[in-house]
């Protein structure tokens, strides 16, 4: 039986895509079944390059390029409810449940290998399934469940297996990746038990760093019974596919220093990092987040995506890195996590092919000495275009990091004040003068300044710490809240922006009431919120509450800040959906009437009584033939009126669509185009007789509609031409268009071409006519 076998590589530069290398299928590509029993195959497809692989079924090729005619799947061959074909698309595992007929069945197996997403190949692998109707069963795999190992670790696993036909002897193998790597592959130790006993196997894999590897690896065992039938051997199996993640060790012994005023962190200061000599090491990520975390991870947990986490650094190849990022008065946690890749391309400097990260280190928390003021809140108190009212707090430096006995008196506060959220242009508000430190007790301070505008702006603080007329430190700029409305319809969308150096993790939006006071209505975690329900036209006034935190318990926490109060009113600035339109003329009823009414009916449907609420009006728009765009044809008011009448001369083509029209005039996209066309009609009579007694002198159309044009030729019984014309009336009066004379009495041939204006202006041809035509004087 022919086998078809194709592999398809897209040639990318290897500058920016690395090289590519087709997977390798481990298992043969032949396999037994028996009626009524599940059968199970994995092609057991391994790429080295770490590439994605997806599977699926398609169409056998009788040769490239050529499907096999008339292919139907296995499961099309007797279909029932316990006839079902299926293959993983991530494991490339089949499973038929179950054959319902003996037969020879070829299948193919479409493997797409991606890379970043991008396809980069695809494979297609004919197989080989043989139905046997028999008395056999296949015997039975133990179950495994995946698993992951730490570079270094050995992996070993026990595998069994059993028949339930006493009189079968059963083996083990196991194909995969892993037993096939050039550098301390797995192996699999089993012997052939006597007949009716189980079959037993050890896999073993002591794993090294060059075993690290973006996907997980696949090792497929199977048992295999030794049965067979008239002499051929017929043998049935089970199948278990194990999907093995091999992890890159952690770093160890996450330390950490304050230098400077920064923190340093520095591993594996003992021992060097386990990998770092690997071909896929390409260096370290720095992972920061707020807070001392007590999380516990898997130790099959891939780096720190998706965690509370944030990478601050990356490509680190010394085991020190120095955080100058740190904000004073904020408690972090630090974690330290290896990167790897399959490979590399040829780019300087290179890019990972398809990384890999290492389990996450252990954490390590800190948080920089409070030896200068920590502003903790810019609150607004008052919303106003002038004499408005904000809120500004910070924390006293603590006297042991600060050391007074360095730092002498006299101490100085100092507030500043610049408009805007992240913006630099401070100025001075107020100064507060201390003879001793524990005097230095004034860390509030409400501003009341008259230029003070909450309604327009937002504002941002910081506070200067002096001792004996020596900057100590600045804090930290802090913005108020600012908080934005959008109207939209019977809705209000609020959004809100800030710069602030600790983390706000939850938001109150209150609304006011009827009676001036304002109710808590949502607790969000994002900086954005819509307000639903509303009444179109009806004003409502809304203020945010940030509830912020350090992450320290030496600090106000949480801490809450208030935007300023913003009012909006809802209105209906979304378009209705659009309707749907038909058309309907005179050429649908009978096209071979003699006069057709020239007349579009166009009709649509109500969205009101579908997907919209305030519909008011329709526009619909027209396009004639030879003309590039739409025009306002005409507005029909009421949303119950849903047809109209277009009265034409000349044809009927041409093209439409229509809108919707909201209460606030919101229009809506437009509908679908419906064009008309001219429904043509030409018949030409067979005789005439032009002889003077005004009775049928002249060969015209017996029926003609909608033609814009003829390319007709009249000719003699020698073939000669005797008259053409493109005139659709024709008016042929029995005379050589050459010589003028009049024509004998005969039958004369003719052709003709006729056109007809479509839609978009153009003449088309819509027929072509011939016949005879007698002649008769």
């Amino acid at each position: 039986m022919p086998f078809y076998l194709e592999d398809t590589l897209f040639i990318r530069d290897p500058q920016f895509f690395g090289y590519n290398s087709s997977p390798v299928l481990y298992q043969p590509p032949i396999d037994f079944a028996n009626v009524g029993y599940p059968f199970l195959h994995n092609p057991n497809a391994f790429d080295a390059d770490g590439d994605s692989l997806v599977f699926s079924f398609t169409t056998p090729l009788a040769q490239q390029g050529q499907p096999v005619f008339a292919f139907q799947d296995p499961d099309q061959i007797s279909p029932a409810h316990n006839n079902n074909f299926s293959i993983d698309p991530n494991t490339g595992e089949i499973l038929w449940n179950a054959p319902q007929q003996p037969g020879i069945y070829n299948i193919a197996i479409l493997i797409e290998e991606y890379r970043n997403g991008l396809l980069i190949g695809t494979m297609i692998r004919d197989m080989q399934i043989i139905v046997a109707d028999i008395n056999n069963r296949p015997p039975n795999l133990e179950a495994l469940h995946d698993t992951c190992i730490i570079v270094g670790e050995v992996l070993q696993i026990d595998v069994r297996a059993t028949d339930p036909d006493a009189t079968q002897r059963v083996s083990l193998s196991a194909f995969g990746g892993a037993l096939e790597l050039a550098s301390s592959p797995a192996i699999f130790e089993t012997t052939l038990p006597p007949p009716g006993q189980a079959a037993e196997g050890t896999f073993i894999w002591t794993t090294v760093c060059d075993h690290v590897f973006s996907e997980k690896y696949m090792v497929v065992f199977k048992a295999e019974d030794n049965f067979s039938s008239q002499g051929q051997p017929m043998p049935l199996s089970d199948l278990e596919t194990w999907l093995i993640q091999v992890v890159p060790p952690p770093p160890q012994e996450l330390q950490v220093n304050i230098v400077a005023g920064n923190i340093q962190l520095n591993w594996n200061l003992t021992t060097p990092y386990t990998c770092s000599n690997s071909p896929k090491f390409r260096g370290f990520s720095i992972w920061r987040s707020i807070g001392c975390d007590s999380l516990q991870f898997d130790k099959c947990q891939l780096g720190l995506d998706g965690t509370s986490y944030v990478r601050i650094a990356e490509n680190i190849t010394t085991n020190t890195y120095t955080d100058i990022s740190a904000i004073r008065g904020i408690r972090y946690s630090y974690r330290v996590v290896a990167e790897f890749a399959d490979a590399f391309t040829n780019s300087m400097p290179p890019t990972p092919i398809n990384a890999v990260s290492s389990a996450a280190s252990n954490n390590i928390c800190v948080e920089l000495p409070k030896d200068a003021p920590i502003i903790t809140n810019v609150s607004i108190e008052t919303t106003q275009t002038n004499d408005a009212q904000i809120y500004v707090a910070w924390s006293k430096p603590r006297p042991l990091p600060l050391d007074t006995t360095v730092n002498l008196p006299p101490y100085r506060y100092e507030l500043y004040r610049s408009t805007g959220i992240g913006t630099s242009d401070f100025e001075l508000v107020q100064t507060w003068n201390y003879d001793a430190f524990y005097q230095a007790n004034d860390t509030t301070y409400t501003d009341t300044a008259p230029n003070l505008n909450t309604q327009d702006d937002a504002y941002t603080y910081r506070v200067a710490f002096y001792a004996n007329q020596i900057l100590m430190d600045n804090t930290e700029a802090a913005s108020s809240v600012r908080l934005s409305t959008n109207p939209s319809d019977n809705a209000a969308n609020l959004s809100w922006q800030f710069a602030v150096p600790w983390l706000n993790y939850s938001y109150e939006v209150y609304r006011q009431n009827a009676s001036g006071t304002f109710d808590l209505i949502a607790t969000r975690p994002e900086p954005q919120y819509t307000d639903t329900n509303l009444i179109n036209g009806k004003q409502y006034c809304y203020y945010i509450r940030a509830i912020g935190t350090y992450g320290s318990s030496e600090l106000t926490d949480p801490l809450y800040n208030s935007s300023q109060i913003a009012c909006v009113t809802p209105t209906d600035t979304d378009p209705p959906c659009a309707p749907n339109l038909s058309i309907a003329n005179g050429c649908d009823a009978d096209i071979t009437a003699p006069d057709i009414p020239l007349v579009n009916y166009l009709s649509w449907n109500n969205p009101n009584l579908t997907c919209a609420n305030d519909v008011v009006a329709y526009h619909i728009y027209y396009q004639a033939p030879l003309s590039p765009d739409f025009d306002l044809l005409s507005t029909i008011e009421g949303a119950e009126n849903t047809a109209y009448q277009h009265n034409l001369s000349g044809g009927l083509a041409g093209c439409y669509y229509i809108t919707a029209i909201d209460s606030f005039q919101n229009e809506s996209l437009h509908s679908n185009v419906i064009c008309a066309e001219n429904c043509l009609d030409y018949e030409l009579p067979n005789t005439f007789t032009p002889n003077a007694d005004g009775n049928n002198d002249l060969f015209v159309p017996r029926r003609s509609r909608f033609v814009s044009q003829v390319q007709l030729k009249i000719f003699n019984r020698w073939g000669n031409l005797v008259y053409e014309t493109q005139n659709p009336t024709i008016d042929w009066n029995g005379t050589d268009s050459t010589t003028g004379k009049d024509l004998p009495e005969s039958v004369y041939y003719y052709i003709c071409d006729v056109y007809e204006q479509s839609s978009n202006g153009t003449n088309i041809l819509n027929r072509q006519l011939n016949g005879y035509i007698h002649l008769i004087r």
